[in-house]
């Protein structure tokens, strides 16, 4: 085993040195840039997901159906489904935008930004959401388009006072704060402070730092999503829940959870029937 684990060790690192050489060719011949992982960036994204593995139920795919996204390079081969399929070697990738193309307010990030809305079947309990950036094996140099903040929201509409800007203002309600990203094919866990209910989810991406080669342009792509959930256990509390939302109620992530744990608390907390014959 430790043989087999030192060699599988050498190995990688005879890629990444011949990975490093071809970047560093391309770099000296065309002067584009790559944006290069640290191995310590991946073994903290794997711990990352494993410890969320043990501590909370994966959401079945099929769960979840794409919404739309405000920017896409081809709808057809590079859309929301692939992020969904649970294949490596299919992705999502946003539109390319220019230097410069950026919202106010940070300027130590790479142009862009995108939204993505997905949509449950039926209302969840969301505790955190993985996403996973893609590594283009057959462009030159093999990049990996990653984005470096990532925001999260889950509501019961998509009006429903989640944040969809890109600032780097507090949470709004809704969200979660702005995780910082790192430049890893890992997946990449974004945890909620605490749980979050709703039958939305929206995706705010902001910051691409790896251009593509022939356009110059920035792009990111992201190859899966995952989402650590559940359903609501009671049916009644969700046809309850369902039906609010139905009649129009506005509620975020936090409103919907408090609104569940509330009324959870109230059914538990119910007197029990004793009939009158066997009262002492």
């Amino acid at each position: 085993m430790n043989v087999w684990l030192l060699g599988r060790g050498e190995l990688r690192r005879r890629h990444d040195d011949v990975l490093q050489l071809e970047r560093a060719f391309l770099t000296d011949r065309t002067g584009l840039h790559f944006v290069n992982a640290r191995s310590s960036e991946d073994l903290l994204a794997l711990a990352e997901s494993r410890r969320a593995e043990q501590q909370w139920p994966v959401l079945d795919a099929e769960w979840i159906s794409p919404v739309g996204t405000d920017t896409c390079d081809d709808l057809v081969w590079q859309n929301l489904e692939s992020t969904l399929d649970g294949r490596p070697d299919t992705f999502y990738s946003t539109a390319g935008f220019e230097a410069g193309n950026t919202l106010s307010g940070t300027g130590e990030l790479a142009p862009g930004e995108a939204f993505l809305a997905y949509r449950f079947w039926r209302p969840v309990r969301v505790y955190a959401v993985q996403l996973r950036a893609f590594q283009a094996d057959f462009h030159p140099g093999r990049p990996v388009y990653p984005f470096q903040v990532a925001r999260v929201g889950v509501g019961c509409s998509l009006q429903a006072g989640m944040s969809l800007s890109y600032g780097a203002d507090a949470s709004a309600p809704g969200t979660s704060c702005n995780y910082r990203c790192f430049c890893t094919t890992e997946q990449q866990t974004l945890v909620f402070d605490d749980p979050m209910v709703g039958v939305y989810l929206v995706i705010c991406l902001k910051g691409f730092p790896q251009q593509q080669l022939t356009d110059r342009l920035h792009y990111a792509a992201v190859s899966g999503i995952r989402v650590f959930g559940e359903p609501i256990s009671s049916p009644a509390l969700e046809n309850e829940l369902s039906c609010l939302i139905s009649r129009g109620f506005i509620l975020d992530g936090r409103d919907a959870a408090r609104w569940l744990d509330l009324r959870s608390a109230q059914e538990h907390a119910a007197p029990m029937h004793i009939p009158e014959d066997e009262v002492i």
